[in-house]
């Protein structure tokens, strides 16, 4: 089951953060992370913009991803995909939705 992230308004440029210090083992750290979005339960064919991922950072084991834009009444998946520094190198991918609201 997905996180659910909190709703987003369509002007707002927000950080939303997944912590993933329960996946990384000890004594190891996120090496880098990618975040990308999937649009699902479209109800409005066409002219749908979708959610911008304006930048990925990794702080400590949290992934924070920054995200503007989105079409008001939809609702998307945030895919979060990571790598740490283990030796062999592990992967992860986690989703979490949101939903774009006009307040």
């Amino acid at each position: 089951m997905a996180l659910v992230f909190p709703d987003k308004d369509i002007e707002e440029e927000l950080d939303y953060g997944l912590n993933f210090a329960d996946w990384v083992t000890s004594g190891d750290d996120l090496q880098s992370a990618g975040t990308s979005v999937v649009q699902v339960g479209t109800s409005t064919p066409g002219g749908l913009e979708d959610i911008v991922v304006d930048s990925v950072t990794v702080v400590a084991n949290i992934v924070v991803a920054w995200l503007s834009g989105g079409t008001v009444g939809e609702k998307y998946t945030l895919k979060f995909l990571c790598v740490d520094n283990n030796n062999p190198v592990r992967t992860v991918v986690r989703r979490a939705t949101i939903k774009v609201k006009e307040r």
